[in-house]
This record gives C-alpha cells, sequence and structure tokens, in this order.
C-alpha cells in the first residue's frame, strides 16, 4: 500500500523551529529507512509565539510539508482539531499527533504504516505506541478514580475500562475522531487526553497497541518557580473545565489538592497555595 493520501504525521511544536525537534528528525529517520515507502506527509501546527514569519528549509521530494502558524498559542486540542480538519479536506483517512520532545526509533514509520493496514481489516479504529520514560512505561497505563498507575507489561489491547493513555503516538480514523467529538477546546493542555478517551470509551473501549516504543524527553520540564506557577495557572483553568460532568470530590482530593501539595514541597514556596486561593 502506498502512503499517497492514506495517512498523514502531524507534529504540534511550541518556541522551536520543528525542524530541530528530536521528532520531526527522528520521523525522517524513520520514513528514510523505509526504503519501500515513496512519500511521507507531515503537518506541522506551530502553536509558537513569533514577531514575525520563518523561512522553512527544502526537504527532499518525497517528504512533504504542510505548515500551520498563527504567531500565538492556541493550545493541544485546538491543535488537534485544526489538523484533523485540514487532513479531511486533503484527502487522508489516518492521522497520528505527535508532540516536539518525543525520540521515534527506526522502525516507527513501518509500524504505524503496518498498523494502519491492519486497522483497515477490523473494527478498530485508534491504536497507541508504548511511550517510555527512562525509568517507567508512561503510556499506556492503569487509570481509576483519575489517578494512573504504571503498567509492568503491554498487552496487545487496552481495555478503557482499566486503561488509558497519553495523546503522544495517537492513531486515529480522521472520520471517527469528529464522530466522537474530536478535542475539547475548553481544554488548552492538561486533562485533554483523559478527555479525549472518556469520549472514545462511549464508542468503543478497546484501543490496539502498537509494537514500538516511543521515548519521551522530559529535558525541557519546567524547572524555575515562575514558570512553574505560570504552568499551574494552565492547569488549574483546565481543572475548572475538566470538572464539568464528573465528580467534583474525587477530582478536589485526588487531583486538584495532591497536585497543588506536591507543587508546594517541591518548590518549597507557598506562591501555589496563595494563588490557588484567590481563584478559590
Amino acid at each position: 500500500m502506498s502512503n499517497k493520501k492514506i495517512v498523514v504525521f502531524s507534529i504540534v511544536v511550541y518556541n522551536e523551529l520543528f525542524w530541530e525537534s528530536i521528532t520531526f528528525n527522528s520521523l525522517v529517520s524513520s520514513f528514510s529507512k523505509n526504503k519501500n515507502n515513496d512519500e511521507i506527509h507531515i503537518y506541522i501546527y506551530d502553536n509558537s509565539v513569533r514577531s514575525k514569519n520563518i523561512n522553512l528549509p527544502e526537504f527532499e521530494n518525497n517528504i512533504n510539508i504542510k505548515y500551520f502558524a498563527f504567531n500565538e498559542n492556541r493550545g493541544i486540542s485546538k491543535a488537534y482539531n485544526h489538523l484533523v480538519s485540514f487532513a479531511l479536506k486533503d484527502g487522508f483517512k489516518w492521522i497520528v499527533f505527535l508532540d516536539q520532545d518525543t525520540m521515534l526509533p527506526l522502525d516507527f514509520y513501518h509500524k504505524y504504516f503496518d498498523s494502519v493496514c491492519k486497522l483497515e481489516q477490523s473494527s478498530n479504529k485508534m491504536a497507541v505506541p508504548v511511550v517510555k520514560s527512562e525509568q517507567h512505561i508512561l503510556s499506556p497505563f492503569i487509570y481509576k478514580n483519575f489517578r494512573s498507575r504504571f503498567l509492568k507489561e503491554i498487552p496487545s489491547l487496552i481495555n478503557l475500562n482499566k486503561h488509558s493513555a497519553i495523546n503522544t503516538g495517537v492513531l486515529i480514523e480522521c472520520n471517527y475522531f469528529n464522530k466522537i467529538g474530536g478535542y475539547n477546546e475548553k481544554l488548552f493542555l492538561d486533562f485533554c487526553d483523559h478527555d479525549f478517551f472518556d469520549k472514545f470509551r462511549g464508542f468503543d473501549n478497546l484501543i490496539r497497541v502498537i509494537n514500538t516504543e516511543l521515548k519521551q524527553d522530559f529535558s525541557t520540564d519546567t524547572n524555575t518557580i515562575d514558570k512553574a506557577l505560570i504552568r499551574y495557572s494552565i492547569f488549574y483553568s483546565d481543572l475548572k473545565a475538566y470538572k464539568k460532568g464528573r465528580n467534583r470530590f474525587k477530582l478536589f482530593f485526588l487531583v486538584d489538592l495532591s497536585h497543588l501539595i506536591r507543587l508546594t514541597l517541591q518548590y518549597r514556596t507557598f506562591k501555589f497555595i496563595i494563588y490557588r486561593l484567590s481563584k478559590a
């Protein structure tokens, strides 16, 4: 099967030139490693805030890039919904969601293209990869009462009544994405994956796991109090939107309060508590 209008790979970037990101470079390396594939289609959604437009470099003819930039950060949910909308307009049936800080293995392109072929022959409309940090399997994971626990072994299928996953590496049929309602655009960054998989569970509770491992890079994580406070403000705003229609009591004690205590102890400051009280 040729990859002409079958699957498009999308990458959301923030304050980084996409061609310098580890995700883009490892994706292109993975594609180049598979000589039987004639071309790859990549969408770039740039959430960076820039004072002027950037000049895009030239790429090989079989690497097709479409670049979206609005000089503002519109958040993850709007980015994914926008990408699927354009994928459908361009005639693609499947889309892959990626961020800028994920190392993709050399078998990535082959495994995903093979997964598309298998999904075409099944009733499943979505698949997720194994995502690891240096120490743990980050995704998929056991998910109960808004809390996640690491899996020690990965099954070939996960049941969304017991498990969930993160956005990174999601492979989904574009029409099915729209059928379940896409991502909640009131969620800027946090909880958008939980909300999305909750929606998917209403249609199908089984998801295939792609037999490949992605490595998540946390080297750019927040490491100052000021940045952490900005990040916490996004978290709290998203949490308020995520609460709607869910158990607020459990969310407060199991997510809201525990997160606030962790940040307070980690940074040894009451600034997070002061911010939280100001929003109460």
